[in-house]
């Protein structure tokens, strides 16, 4: 299953994926986020089939809550699971941002 998550393109509309929102989730495999400002702890905790996240549109890097937002799915270990964001630019920002460095291996830019 592929969820994609677009707030109304109002402005000032951002979301935030609360703590445990798509725990357990094993059949969501990925997902396309855009103009989200945080994640939750344990948000795609233990969603064993999520092997890709993309974040559109970012000009910032959302909070991540915790290290544990990507527990327990191929994003996490050494599986093939990645994490793909809009640009070269913002992939360095989020390679070395708090609790995303947990992930920079598994950070792209779209398109790599």
């Amino acid at each position: 299953m592929t969820t994609i998550i677009e707030p109304y393109r109002g402005i000032g509309v951002n979301w935030t994926i609360e703590e445990g929102t798509f725990a357990g989730c094993t059949s969501l495999t990925q997902i396309t986020l855009s103009r989200i400002m945080s994640i939750g702890a344990n948000a795609f905790y233990n969603c064993s089939n999520l092997i890709n996240i993309t974040f559109l549109s970012s000009t910032a890097v959302p909070t991540l809550s915790d290290v544990n937002a990507f527990a327990n799915t191929p994003i996490s270990g050494s599986g093939a699971g990645y994490i793909y964001v809009a640009n070269s630019y913002i992939q360095a920002s989020f390679k070395t941002a708090t609790n995303w460095n947990r992930y920079a291996s598994k950070i792209k830019a779209i398109g790599t």
